[in-house]
């Protein structure tokens, strides 16, 4: 969720790198299609167009949602799905009354869940308890105090529990574009566009287990008067990082431009070039003072396979 504004702008400019690559195709509420081919794809296509068309659309009523909603989403290709899907609609959905002790935990923006319906059903639950996280999404037992909150609750379900430790939670951050200034000068790395072939073998070696075989790719550096270009994936350009690189004698920062797609990417290596090209080493990954830096060993894990694995054959020559 913090990284929405950063993709955002990045849309609005075209580009359409690694962020936005891995944040949608990992993501099941935005991967989900008739034939996507998403890294989260671990649905059976059957099982959910049924439960879609059987429960949930003949009650969907997307001109009570607000204004505008009808207009951008009334008109959504499932419609057209569940006309030819030969599942016949189920059971209106109604409120179950039960006396059975339940404690339900949601983050203010979570997406998926309208809140007049969830309080409409708690309320039929005896004792049922519901908490809300203000500024959190879907998975609020990411946090202690949600975790905190259910471990209570589970030593005496028949009272409401302690809810104050959110009272110290801290808002969501959101990454927004940042700047280039203060990142020192173009180093002496010889220009032009360098190219190395990773291999499954290299993304097992950096620890990606299932998802080494994914990172498998030939990749192109391009590197021209400050600035840098790195290809990697598809054909398109879109796909690519572009950005700046700076440095001091044989260190170099590579940054990505602004706004930045994946939470302020930068990062900062040591280089040594020969008449064949560059070797790369001890990658490592920073956070700007003014940027958000997701804390994910992935990441790094990622950048410095590519940097590291091989040296970089020089290809073409730039001037």
């Amino acid at each position: 969720m913090a990284d929405i504004p950063a993709l955002i702008y990045d849309a609005l400019q075209g580009r359409f790198g690694l962020g936005p690559t891995i944040q949608l195709e990992s993501n099941h509420a935005t991967c989900i299609g008739y034939n996507q081919p998403c890294f989260a794809n671990e649905w059976t296509h059957g099982l959910v167009f049924s439960e879609l068309c059987h429960d949930e659309l003949p009650f969907a009523h997307p001109a009570a949602a607000g204004p505008g909603f009808h207009e951008a989403f009334g008109d959504h290709p499932f419609l057209d799905l569940c006309r030819v899907w030969s599942v016949p609609p189920g059971d209106p959905p109604r409120v179950i009354r039960a006396r059975v002790p339940t404690l339900v935990l949601v983050g203010q923006m979570d997406p998926d869940i309208s809140q007049p319906v969830l309080e409409e059903a708690i309320a039929a639950l005896d004792p049922g308890f519901l908490v809300t996280f203000d500024g959190l999404g879907s998975n609020v037992l990411r946090r202690e105090c949600g975790r905190e909150i259910q471990r209570a609750w589970t030593e005496d379900p028949l009272q409401p529990p302690d809810t104050s430790c959110r009272q110290s939670l801290s808002p969501p951050a959101f990454i927004a574009p940042i700047g280039h200034g203060g990142l020192g000068k173009i180093p002496p790395i010889p220009e032009g566009t360098y190219r190395v072939e990773i291999t499954t073998a290299d993304g097992l070696a950096a620890g990606l287990g299932e998802s080494a075989a994914a990172f498998a790719e030939v990749l192109r550096l391009t590197l021209d008067q400050g600035r840098f270009r790195l290809h990697f994936r598809t054909d398109s350009p879109k796909q690519d990082q572009v950005g700046v690189y700076r440095g001091d004698g044989h260190e170099v920062t590579f940054v990505e431009d602004e706004p930045f797609v994946f939470g302020g990417l930068s990062w900062t290596l040591r280089w040594q070039a020969s008449n064949r090209g560059l070797v790369l080493t001890g990658t490592e990954m920073t956070s700007r003072e003014d940027a958000l830096f997701f804390a994910d060993p992935r990441y790094l894990a990622v950048i410095g396979m590519w940097m590291e694995s091989h040296p970089w054959r020089l290809v073409d020559r730039s001037g």
